[in-house]
């Protein structure tokens, strides 16, 4: 006689095709369940954008955790820490050289400065409005203009 195989002495071939097919299946509902879950680090805030609409919500801040959000969400991610900005022959190199300006009188100014801001979590979805993700650029452009108008001000000893 034929040796039989181990499987098909406990099932029939249909009922193997049935399990198989119920694991595929399960295998992909839990890779489905498992993208629809995202994180934001604790050092960071966290506001949910879908992929799909396009839309931002704007009603919740997420601090750091894990988060389930649904299918083809993500998080847009802003820094939770204090961040610099420096003018500087040292911010050269990261495109914020020293701010050379003139005084009142016309004499040569060459300004390093650093300064530190911090995003408020509750302003977020406003600075988003605003900005998109493009803040820094925004606060970089508008420190420049307040440095270079003050420093046009200023009258030499």
């Amino acid at each position: 006689p034929k040796p039989q195989n181990p499987i098909s002495i406990i099932m029939s071939s249909g009922e193997t095709a049935c399990l198989i097919c119920i694991g595929v299946v399960g295998l992909i509902l839990t890779i489905i369940f498992a993208t629809m879950w995202h994180s934001v680090e604790p050092t960071e805030y966290g506001i949910s954008y879908n992929s799909i609409t396009k839309s931002i919500n704007m009603d919740h801040v997420y601090d750091g955790g894990l988060y389930f959000l649904g299918f083809f969400k993500t998080f847009i991610k802003f820094p939770r820490t204090v961040t610099n900005i420096e003018f500087s022959d040292a911010g050269a190199k990261f495109g914020n050289p020293a701010i050379e300006t003139r005084t009142s009188e016309g004499l040569a100014l060459k300004l390093h400065v650093t300064f530190q801001y911090q995003l408020i979590w509750e302003k977020i979805p406003d600075l988003y409005k605003l900005t998109n993700t493009r803040y820094e650029e925004t606060f970089i452009r508008l420190a420049k203009k307040v440095i270079l108008e003050e420093a046009g001000l200023y009258t030499a000893p």
